[in-house]
């Protein structure tokens, strides 16, 4: 399920008196996060007028904030529409500036925050960011980090969310915009909620819902405010204080209810019915989740799609605990939607609930096939999860790269202009210390460029293995060692495993050793289609190789196992005959509760390497966990 509470952070609150946007937008959006219905009321007659003016510029504006508040309201589709509106007017603008269009890409991505994979929208969101800092958009900088932070907790990478809620508390005071700095203490309660539910310490997430409260003093924000009461209950039903949690949640569903905000009545209902049926009470729940759906089916199908999946677990969970047959109708329905590709983590909650459903009707057979698939959808979920925070954290690497190499290009651009200008003004006093200075400056880039370049390539020679291009021994021991201790730290799973050809020597000497290097380019290869972007392989020695694979447990290393072999099978080897082409064993160990140190770990995969060779080869074995003595 999406996080509600976090839409806070997409949406605008009161504006600081600063601001880039007109100030009449900023007065009725600063009304909007007490009364957004008025405030879109009051928007909608204002783009009316500037229309009958033919002010194209007004009508803009008045488009971007409309589609802000429809965005607050969770009406993803009029947001969207709302947004393309204002781009068909940028034509209509004279003298149309980058605020301009840094703004309509922003709100284009706010709009659509609800019902777009944020994946994909946070690189976009990064460079806008990137460019409203060099222009000193620092409103639009710290509305971006909001939205950043939104999309950051919506894909679990909690420990980038913690970072981005810090940058945008920072920006939040620096502005004196205590909205901001409110929404950022609301995103560190539910991220001080996730470290609890992982075991992890820290401040309680009520703390944070203190501050939040604190900081906004005896401003209206009524928004805001419902949003402070549905994370309070949330985290109690964590906490299983269910009646407290009851009371929090149904005070944010009055606030709703009092700025006739239709999605957050659906989503406290949803919470909810949640808690009265796990404290007996599922009769209560159905009229709730009822209620639910047809207020969010009135926004359209793209707000109701997003919630979907909630309502239908919660509707199957209550109609279980009744006992009553109409719940194979509901898991009928989630089947349905399941066609539609969900989100795994959507995915894996829906069917958890439907194996409980056919479990109640005595559906035992079926009950359990889905509760494998449940299973099976979680794993799935966690392993996009890390994939795409390697990928997130490859891009941020990349692009400081292309940073750094641009600002060295930058120095070596201007000490070649100062060589031309010294040289076109050699007849001035001056000429000679500027020729002079320029051709120093430039043979210093020269040589210090390739002197650079040198060793990068020689650093780059010192982690890579020459023959495979993969990483070396030292190289991949250091990744190893790093998510070893990781791993440890946030209790992760993680596994390393051995691996050597079968019967290698024999192709050396009878093939050459061109041809076993041959050999060994080619597994490099096939390890190169079939492995995560988290995986590392590396070259250990000789024909033997080290593989770390954070996030992957004993059970998943089969899989692995069977996509290499089938990979290097097929894989081509220029000039290698048939009769030259040899198979691999493995052996593989993970971390256990009482692994203390990575070489006990590799010591562990070696001698499960050993059992692997007198079993017969071409074949895995697994070494056992530690036991505590």
């Amino acid at each position: 399920m999406r996080l509600f509470a976090l839409l806070a952070i997409l949406l605008l609150c009161a504006l600081p008196p600063a601001a880039a946007m007109p100030s009449a937008v900023e007065s009725l959006l600063m009304q909007a996060d007490d009364d957004p219905r008025k405030a879109l009321d009051d928007i909608q007659r204002q783009i009316s007028a500037a229309a009958t003016r033919k002010d194209g510029e007004a009508r803009f504006w008045w488009m971007l904030a409309a589609a802000r508040v429809q965005a607050k309201l969770e009406r993803h589709g009029d947001a969207e529409a709302s947004a393309a509106g204002a781009a068909a007017l940028l034509n209509d603008i004279p003298g149309v500036a980058e605020k301009h269009r840094l703004w309509l890409q922003f709100v284009q991505l706010d709009a659509s925050a609800g019902t777009s994979e944020e994946s994909r929208q946070l690189p976009v969101l990064l460079r806008v960011r990137q460019r409203a800092e060099a222009l000193g958009e620092a409103r639009l900088v710290c509305e971006a980090r909001g939205l950043e932070l939104w999309f950051l907790l919506n894909l679990r990478s909690d420990d980038e969310a913690w970072l981005a809620a810090e940058g945008q508390e920072r920006c939040g005071l620096q502005l004196g915009w205590p909205e901001q700095v409110a929404s950022a203490q609301l995103s560190f309660a539910t991220l001080a909620r996730n470290r609890l539910a992982d075991g992890s310490s820290g401040q309680s997430p009520e703390q944070h819902l203190a501050r939040a409260l604190e900081v906004l003093g005896d401003r209206p924000a009524r928004f805001l405010r419902s949003l402070v009461e549905w994370e309070a209950g949330i985290s109690l039903r964590h906490r299983r204080a269910l009646e407290q949690a009851l009371e929090r949640l149904q005070r944010a569903r009055l606030l709703s209810q009092e700025l006739n905000d239709d999605a957050g009545v659906a989503a406290a209902n949803l919470e909810v019915a949640a808690v009265l049926t796990e404290i007996g009470r599922p009769a209560e729940a159905l009229p709730l989740l009822g209620e639910a759906h047809r207020l969010l089916a009135a926004g359209g199908e793209g707000d109701l799609a997003f919630r979907l999946p909630r309502i239908l677990e919660l509707n199957i969970l209550a109609l279980a605990k009744l006992g009553r047959a109409q719940v194979l109708d509901e898991v009928d329905r989630a089947r349905v939607w399941l066609g539609r590709e969900p989100d795994a983590i959507d995915r894996a909650r829906l069917q958890n609930a439907m194996a409980q459903g056919l479990a109640s009707q005595g559906r035992h057979a079926a009950a359990y096939d889905m509760l494998r698939s449940s299973m099976a959808s979680e794993q799935a979920s966690r392993s996009a999860a890390r994939d795409s925070q390697v990928l997130r954290l490859q891009a941020r690497y990349d692009t400081a790269r292309r940073d750094a190499e641009n600002a060295e290009l930058k120095l070596r651009s201007e000490a070649s202009r100062l060589q031309a200008q010294s040289e076109a003004d050699r007849s001035r006093t001056l000429s000679a210390g500027l020729v002079a200075f320029g051709a120093l400056a430039l043979l210093g880039f020269t040589f210090g460029g390739r002197e650079l370049s040198r060793r990068r390539r020689m650093a780059a020679l010192a982690m890579r293995d020459e023959l495979t291009g993969q990483p070396n021994r030292r190289a991949v021991q250091a990744y190893a060692q790093e998510q070893f201790e990781q791993a440890g730290r946030l209790g992760l799973p993680f596994a390393i495993a051995f691996i050597d050809f079968d019967h290698f020597k024999q192709v050396n000497d009878v093939y050459g050793h061109p041809a076993g290097d041959a050999v060994l380019r080619a597994f490099a290869q096939a390890a190169g289609g079939v492995l995560r972007g988290q995986d590392r392989l590396g070259r250990w020695g000789g024909e033997e190789w080290l593989l770390v694979m954070p996030g992957t447990r004993l059970a998943e290393i089969d899989s692995v196992f069977e996509r290499l072999r089938e990979r290097f099978a097929i894989t081509l080897v220029p000039g290698q005959p048939a009769a030259a082409r040899c198979t691999f064993s493995m052996g593989a160990a993970e971390l256990g509760p009482d692994s203390t140190t990575l070489e006990a770990m590799i010591e562990a995969a070696d001698r499960a390497l050993y059992r692997a060779k007198a079993d017969g080869r071409n074949r895995l074995v697994n070494a056992p966990l530690p036991v505590a003595a």
